[in-house]
């Protein structure tokens, strides 16, 4: 875990590398502020023993490095690619070219939504919008789940992740977490396929 963090060409640290998620006790993140319709909504699945999407092999979380399985980042100056196994589709970019969103009436909203990433000193902010109202991870949401991960690279084993979701239409309030990931030298992303 000690050394010093590892850094890009161009002084930015360096996130390329196999990484894990840390698990935390559940209990460390806190509820979804839920407006009470969504918060209904989510009582009646939970009654229904709807599971989620991952039991028909659909994204498992709208923001992966939420998941407890190995990631792996392929950095360059213009583009962060985050691969993850045992998920569909197993991929994101994360567009550090400067590019805005495009607009909303001209985006399709999907399970993983749109990302665009610039940095703030030695951080780097990911924005995402764009996701379907079934995008997974974050409990009933609108189509205007907002998602921002702030990434932190404090050494050369460890990944902290600061991520803050809002949703207008369906809650009451931000939902904010962290994530902790380790560094997993030697590893390799191996190859997933869901059979529903």
């Amino acid at each position: 875990v000690s050394g010093p963090t590892p850094r890009m060409a161009d002084g930015k640290p360096d996130f390329n590398g196999m990484w894990y998620v840390i698990p935390q006790d559940r209990g460390a993140r806190p509820p979804i502020p839920m407006q009470k319709w969504a918060e209904d909504m989510n009582k009646e699945l939970q009654r229904i023993n709807q599971q989620g999407a991952h039991v028909y092999c659909l994204p498992q979380s709208a923001t992966p490095i939420t998941l407890p399985f190995p990631h792996k980042f392929v950095q360059t100056k213009d583009v962060l690619v985050h691969i993850t196994e045992f998920t569909t589709p197993g991929y994101r970019q994360i567009f550090l070219d400067g590019r805005p969103h495009p607009p909303a009436e001209e985006w399709n909203p999907s399970w993983m939504g749109h990302s665009v990433g610039h940095w703030e000193g030695d951080t780097l902010v990911i924005d995402t919008v764009g996701f379907n109202e079934i995008a997974t991870g974050y409990g009933v949401h609108s189509e205007k789940l907002h998602v921002v991960e702030r990434y932190r690279r404090p050494n050369r084993g460890r990944i902290e992740v600061e991520i803050t979701a809002n949703d207008p239409d369906a809650w009451t309030g931000e939902h904010k977490f962290t994530v902790i990931a380790g560094l997993i030298p030697n590893e390799e992303i191996l190859e997933f396929v869901c059979p529903e």
